[in-house]
């Protein structure tokens, strides 16, 4: 199996399914201290995000980063619903 950048940087993290409208999409979690939620952008969750999040983690924080929709840097659009699903399951997940 083939992974990318991203797929890589993901590894460290811990991934927690959640499922809205019957899709399942994941919530990475990792760090220890107070809780910072970073939604990637359109097209989808992608590196930049994820070193984002790693820089976020040096400083202290514990990061939540849902990825909202489609596969790993392709996707085609995100719903409010399923960010506020996310950010639930971000609450419930017990990352810390």
């Amino acid at each position: 199996m083939t992974t990318n950048r991203t797929e890589e940087a993901l590894a460290a993290y811990r991934c927690t399914p959640f499922t809205v409208n019957d899709s399942v999409h994941n919530l990475y979690c990792r760090g220890s201290g107070p809780a910072v939620v970073v939604l990637h952008e359109l097209p989808g969750l992608d590196y930049g995000a994820v070193a984002l999040a790693d820089r976020l983690i040096g400083t202290g924080y514990t990061v939540y980063l849902p990825h909202l929709f489609g596969r790993l840097r392709f996707a085609r659009y995100a719903s409010t619903r399923t960010a506020n699903a996310g950010v639930r399951a971000s609450a419930s997940s017990g990352c810390a």
